[in-house]
C-alpha cells in the first residue's frame, strides 16, 4: 500500500491597510491568505496547488494572529 501524505502551507499573505491625510495611521483594513496544498505518494510530490485566497484569521497561526492583532491596534508597519 502507498504512503499517502498531504500538507497544507502557508504561501503568500496580503495585508490591506487604509491611511489617508485626515487619518495618516495604519489601520487594518482587510487580510487574505493563500497555501499550498502538497500531496505526496510514497515521498514523492504528485500535486503541488496554491488555493484560492481565503480572510485571514487567528485560526492561521499565532504569528499572523499577533499580525492583524498589531494593526487592528493601530500599530505601525
Amino acid at each position: 500500500m502507498p504512503d499517502i501524505s498531504e500538507a497544507e502551507i502557508p504561501y503568500e499573505v496580503l495585508v490591506r491597510l487604509a491611511a489617508s491625510e485626515d487619518e495618516p495611521g495604519w489601520t487594518l483594513a482587510g487580510a487574505h491568505i493563500q497555501t499550498r496544498r502538497i500531496l505526496r505518494i510514497d515521498g514523492v510530490v504528485r500535486a503541488d496547488e496554491i488555493q484560492p485566497a481565503r480572510p485571514l484569521g487567528a485560526q492561521d497561526g499565532p504569528v499572523v494572529a499577533a499580525l492583524i492583532a498589531h494593526f487592528q491596534q493601530g500599530g505601525a508597519a
